[in-house]
């Protein structure tokens, strides 16, 4: 619909409105297609007030776009899309669908990649002008824009249509991404997309779930190195950034989600003309922004959220979200600016930074070597201000990370952080014997903090099957990112590639715990000792006399009940021992992580769990308790879990949390009830007769077992609510709970056993359903279905139905674990 502004216009007036294109609304270019409602020429049923149009046929890889105009007896007439909607129009993309990708030159063998290996992540079409996307990859330097134009390097100066997972976001715009690689050789760029409003992007993750909150804008990353340093192989695979958000997020520090995705760019006639030209583009990463709906998708309140941006020192073109109950001058950036320094007290700097997000955030910035920051530095980090009026208006800052492809080994600059810096070290980096004691106890805090992170997270048991599973699920791709980019023709854009995938893997495991190697680096020492990196926080977590006074790693074993019971668990622990004495016992902690063990029948990385996530955790124990019977209310019978305790001196000082204790938990000891009971079928999203949306949905139990069970004292409190009275089940008997009842027997007639009706509803778009012994503080089932495990439950007839109805386990969120119905309608009142 418009028409890019030319690169020396782009860099001298970027603010210049862009032209029209002419053929876009040439009506020469727009053709009338009859809507008609009376049962012919597609229609399916004449006078339902349904009316059909017909699409002519249309050829391979061709974008459709129309709008839709209908207009009554009385002359009155409405356009869709409406005027003030940016997509202009609707649009479909007819497609024959993804083809195999052929690789036949570079001196390599020849490869086929099926569309099944192609389709292992999403497949992102972009269609645009071949042109457009020339002026906009700017292989010559002419169509290039200098570091010092910011406004035309953040211009989205170029319009594509973007079709993903049978939807057409059309008009949406598209520029480069980046500082100092934004132009790093002739290959693949660094880009951002921006969706148009009511048309966000509606993304999934690794794993093909929705996201919660759609996409505004897409950040993606060309999976190499942003700087170009000596002796750089610069190819990451986005290993570096998938790695770093999820270890990020694990810690307990917000951040953007990020998957993989197969791109493909639909510039010309030709589909693929041979390996380097053509629509397949390889493999990039996509990466959610920072701005309101990140804050939506993370559950953060509302507050000012900046992200910075190197060169550009205007608060007003880094803020990215504006809080409506936070000043609106800019005054908390520059509050923070003047006042974060050395010199205030605790009370003073906690006012301004939450020390608690910024220890988590740090300990990673050590971990993976983010050092490319200096203080205040104008990049690589978001500023987020959580509000604290009971302080002032200015609200107090939470570090967010960005920008953090060139760690595990290649960083740059030397990693100082001004929250850091204010609590007495002026170098920026943690040191042993820092002057002062004025921030004695913050120190220590991080300390504390770092001994957890290395014992529950930062190990080789987390990391490396974390890295494992993620190279695993790119592995064929890699490769066919590798056969389109490297060796190609200059005029195709070309890359080198001098690490393999497995090599990558290795790297950043030497980094990570062999070290004694150094990488390249700017600004700074790329030398990592022997080691590893892991050697750095642990001398980290020794500093200021922690090496010699920390209390002794405690030891535990289990003594209750034979078998894990989870109504049964006890577990006791060695005396508190100390440097300074057995006298300096301060406090003590123990807790309950679910974990998940590969060889663990049921495990799948999706539903993955993760030891820094507790279960279970006592509170701070200031009197010494060496016994523990743990709260099983958390626990599910089946699954693995991890017991730990630590334990604390007078001195504030936190050792390491003890080696677990590692069990599989098992059904109670006085449990009946769930060996028999079954949820066996759920119409969450329920249709009448004539197709639309009824309140004729239910839940379906079912006695497994071959003795009666007594329902009284259990209840659905999650997903419905109902609590059950004196009822007995007997072997092999169903009954069914509805939402209301008068429906469900217009629809099924009055012979299927309802129980009762339940208050509050399904979701139509899935979520937590959780039936409970409340009387025993037991679960006996939970799921997380969602909407998108099977169309054909979401409002067209069919329910959700168990694959092995006789299979006894607690929780059922895995997809892998039900079946859509076979009849529309289900099968209430008995079995499938």
């Amino acid at each position: 619909a418009f028409l890019p502004l030319a690169s020396p216009t782009l860099r001298s007036q970027p603010n210049q409105p862009l032209t029209v294109n002419p053929q876009f609304e040439n009506p020469a270019n727009w053709h009338a297609v009859t809507m008609r409602d009376d049962g012919s020429e597609g229609d399916v049923q004449a006078d339902d007030s349904v009316f059909t149009g017909t699409i002519p046929a249309q050829a391979n890889r061709t974008l459709v776009r129309y709008r839709i105009e209908a207009e009554d007896d009385l002359l009155g007439a409405v356009l869709v899309p409406y005027e003030d909607d940016e997509a202009l129009n609707f649009a479909c993309y007819a497609y024959n669908g993804l083809p195999p990708y052929t690789a036949e030159g570079g001196g390599r063998l020849p490869q086929t990649y099926s569309p099944e290996s192609l389709s292992t992540m999403p497949v992102y079409t972009m269609i645009t002008r071949a042109e457009d996307m020339t002026q906009c990859y700017a292989y010559t330097g002419g169509d290039q824009i200098s570091g010092n134009a910011h406004l035309g390097r953040k211009r989205y100066n170029w319009e594509g249509a973007f079709v993903y997972d049978g939807r057409v976001y059309d008009h949406m715009r598209y520029r480069l991404r980046g500082a100092n690689g934004r132009y790093h050789l002739r290959g693949k760029r660094s880009m951002k997309f921006r969706f148009n409003r009511g048309h966000e992007l509606q993304a999934r993750d690794r794993f093909g779930n929705r996201y919660p909150v759609d996409w505004r804008k897409l950040n993606v990353s060309k999976l190499f190195d942003n700087r170009a340093v000596s002796n750089s192989p610069d190819q990451n695979y986005g290993l570096p950034e998938m790695m770093n958000s999820i270890l990020f997020s694990l810690s307990g520090v917000p951040t953007w989600q990020a998957h993989w995705f197969h791109f493909r760019v639909v510039d010309g006639v030709q589909e693929a003309p041979d390996q380097y030209r053509g629509d397949f583009w390889g493999m990039f990463l996509a990466m959610e922004e920072y701005d309101s709906q990140f804050l939506k998708a993370h559950d953060l309140p509302d507050g000012n959220l900046y992200k910075l941006s190197a060169g550009v020192g205007d608060p007003g073109r880094q803020l990215r979200y504006q809080g409506p109950e936070s000043v609106d001058d800019y005054s908390d950036y520059h509050n923070l600016r003047n006042r974060l320094s050395a010199g205030r007290s605790d009370e003073a700097l906690e006012q301004l930074v939450n020390y608690d997000n910024f220890y988590r955030y740090y300990a990673m910035a050590q971990a993976i070597r983010h050092y490319d920051s200096w203080s205040f530095s104008d990049k690589n980090v978001a500023w987020f201000f959580e509000l604290q009026p009971e302080h002032g208006p200015f609200g107090r800052l939470w570090y967010l990370p960005w920008d953090v492809d060139l760690t595990w080994g290649p960083n740059w600059n030397q990693g100082q952080f001004e929250a850091w810096q204010a609590l007495g070290d002026s170098d920026g980096l943690p040191q042993n014997g820092m002057p002062g004691s004025q921030h004695a106890a913050k120190r220590l805090a991080f300390r504390n903090h770092i001994r957890e992170f290395r014992d529950l997270l930062w190990n080789r048991d987390t990391v490396d099957s974390i890295l494992d599973e993620l190279a695993g699920m790119i592995q064929e791709m890699a490769q066919a990112d590798r056969d389109r980019w490297m060796d190609a023709p200059s005029s195709a854009g070309s890359h080198r590639f001098d690490m393999t995938l497995a090599q990558k893997v290795a790297d950043m495991k030497q980094f990570a715990w062999e070290g004694n190697k150094t990488w390249s680096s700017g600004g700074s020492s790329g030398y990592v000792g022997p080691g590893g990196q892991t050697a750095v926080l642990d001398k980290i977590s020794g500093y200021e006399g922690d090496s010699t006074a920390i209390p002794t790693t405690p030891t535990i074993e289990y003594i209750g009940t034979p078998g894990f019971p989870v109504d049964a668990l006890a577990f006791q622990c060695s005396v508190f021992q100390d440097p300074q004495g057995s006298h300096t016992f301060g406090a003590m902690q123990w807790r309950v992580a679910k974990v998940s063990l590969l060889t663990h029948v049921g495990y799948t990385r999706q539903n993955r769990a993760y030891e820094i996530n507790p279960v279970w955790q006592s509170e701070v124990l200031s009197e010494f308790q060496d016994v523990m019977v743990i709260d099983h209310t958390e626990l599910l019978p089946g699954d693995p879990y991890r017991v730990r305790v630590r334990m604390r001196d007078n001195t504030g000082r936190w050792g390491h949390w003890s080696d677990p204790v590692e069990f599989v938990a098992a059904w109670p000891v006085r449990e009946t009830t769930a060996r028999g009971l079954r949820v066996t079928e759920i119409m969450y999203h329920a249709v009448d007769l004539s197709g639309g949306d009824s309140e004729a949905e239910f839940i379906e139990l079912y006695n497994a077992g071959d003795v009666s069970i007594d329902l009284q004292g259990l209840a659905f409190t999650q997903g419905i609510t109902y609590r059950f009275g004196q009822v007995m089940m007997a072997p092999g008997e169903f009954l069914v709970l509805t939402k209301d009842r008068e429906a469900f027997e217009a629809q099924y007639g009055r012979a299927i056993p309802v129980l009762d009706e339940y208050s509050s509803s399904l979701s139509n778009r899935g979520e937590r359903l959780v039936l409970e012994d409340v009387t025993r503080g037991m679960v006996i089932f939970t799921s997380d279905y969602r909407d998108d495990w099977y169309p054909i439950t979401d409002g067209q007839g069919h329910s959700l139905v168990p694959v092995d109805p006789g299979e006894m386990r607690l929780d059922w969120s895995d997809q892998a674990l039900w079946l859509p119905s076979q009849a529309v309608g289900g099968s209430p009142g008995q079995g499938e």
